[in-house]
């Protein structure tokens, strides 16, 4: 019963991530939108200085919305190293108890590299958004 509860739990602490992600990409793509708009229509006014301060603005709650995404993707990351501690143990434990080759150590080492997929993912992501937010940050240096 334990083990369901603890099942349970990951799988909405997992929907709480990517209802929380979920919500930042699709303001990440507004503001996107409304920054193409935004160019394509200040473009046809010739105001500059407005056009500058508009593309500022855009730019500055873009910023706000990486740094939220890769405060959940950190924690999340986070999270997924420590169960890949805890199945690495878990592996350990499987193989010296049964054998290297017994059916409970390839299962344990079948999670283990499911894990580490899954953190692996999540390395990634959480450095392509930092790319992403430094790229942010120095075209709003740009623009100011």
């Amino acid at each position: 019963m334990a083990a369901d509860i603890g099942i349970r739990i990951g799988v909405e602490g997992e929907n709480t991530f990517k209802t929380a992600l979920s919500g930042i990409n699709a303001k990440l793509k507004q503001l996107n939108s409304e920054m193409k708009a935004t160019v394509s229509s200040m473009d046809r006014m010739g105001d500059e200085e407005q056009a500058a301060a508009k593309k500022s603005d855009i730019l500055a709650r873009s910023i706000e919305a990486s740094n939220q995404k890769i405060g959940i993707l950190s924690q999340q990351y986070e999270k997924a190293e420590d169960k890949l501690r805890e199945l690495g143990t878990a592996l350990e434990r499987a193989s010296q108890e049964f054998g290297k080759n017994s059916a409970e150590a390839i299962q344990a080492q079948n999670a283990y590299n499911l894990q580490a997929a899954a953190a692996a993912k999540l390395g990634t992501q959480l450095k392509l958004q930092f790319v992403q937010i430094f790229a942010q940050r120095r075209l709003r240096q740009v623009e100011s």
